[in-house]
């Protein structure tokens, strides 16, 4: 435009200009998935369950990614070593996901979003427990200051507090962490996109194996208490999933990842607006202390790597 180009002549992006859209993708993608956990608020006040949820997730999921992949030129075909290569880690993240949606029932959505967003510290302690070395001093002061902060944020010892969903939610983390670590060490090299669609078949199906031994949970119909929850959740989990591939594409995993970071900022912010999750301002100066110290924390991370990297060059 105002270059005297014909309506034919396309201008390429730069490199710079595709990585800003990655970013504003990355940016939508934590935005759609504040709005899935207050739309699943709603959905669990009307009676919905859990299982229901999580098997429609995995179902809608799978099926927004054999829309997307060919799209993006991935591949659909998983082959038998490759499931159960992704076995474990769809197992952890299932666990993970059923922990997380269940403590949404006993504590504010905003702060279990909060409890889950410590698991990139957790998984610095897990890797120093099993490769058994020190964190270094940077990290353990990042892991002090977020458990200090979640412990301002969520009261501990309050009349409010419940340590029913503190415990599902620090489960989620733990699930989550244990994932990361596994995919990390099990799959380095490995497109993160496709990691991420082999990990959640195989947690598909032990979700469908969990139903099978429990029951197939009911679910909502039109016009039943519940179901625009439901249809807003799923909807809002399905684009912030295409919104995740597309900034990983364009902008890199680990910037994808540290602009989704805002995931809990979005879900304090909404859950005051539509839950009535009204934080008093010393709790939010806890949740404040806890992003600050999960970003310091994967900063210093990279840094670290970065730095092995260089040795070894």
């Amino acid at each position: 435009m105002g270059h005297g180009g014909g309506a034919g002549d396309a201008v390429p992006m730069t490199g710079r200009g595709i990585a800003m859209a990655g970013a504003l993708f990355a940016l939508a993608t934590a935005f759609f998935l504040a709005i899935n956990n207050i739309a699943q608020g709603f959905y669990y006040r009307a009676g919905g369950t859990v299982q229901s949820m999580v098997i429609l997730r995995y179902g809608l999921y799978l099926a927004g990614c054999a829309v997307v992949f060919p799209m993006l030129a991935k591949p659909l075909t998983v082959q038998l070593r490759d499931l159960k290569g992704g076995l474990a880690s769809g197992v952890l993240y299932a666990c993970g996901t059923l922990s997380l949606l269940a403590s949404f029932q006993f504590i504010a959505i905003s702060l279990a979003i909060l409890s889950l967003y410590t698991f990139p510290i957790m998984t610095v302690v897990i890797v120093s427990v099993i490769d058994r070395r020190s964190p270094g001093v940077a990290q353990i002061v990042c892991l002090l200051a977020a458990f200090v902060g979640l412990a301002v944020a969520l009261d501990v010892g309050g009349a409010d507090f419940d340590a029913r969903g503190v415990g599902l939610a620090s489960a989620a983390a733990v699930s989550f962490a244990l994932t990361f670590l596994w995919n990390e060490r099990n799959f380095a090299g490995v497109d993160a996109i496709v990691t991420t669609y082999q990990m959640s078949l195989t947690g598909f199906f032990v979700m469908v194996g969990f139903v099978g031994v429990l029951g197939m949970p009911a679910m909502p119909v039109p016009g039943e208490p519940g179901f625009v929850a439901m249809a807003v959740a799923l909807a809002t989990y399905l684009a912030s999933f295409v919104f995740m591939f597309v900034a990983i594409e364009r902008t890199g995993a680990t910037p994808t990842a540290m602009i989704m970071n805002l995931e809990p900022v979005f879900t304090v912010a909404f859950g005051a607006v539509l839950l009535g999750e009204v934080f008093s301002g010393t709790r939010l100066l806890g949740a404040a202390v806890v992003l600050g110290s999960v970003l310091a924390s994967q900063w210093f991370a990279r840094r670290r790597a970065a730095s092995r990297i260089g040795v070894g060059a």
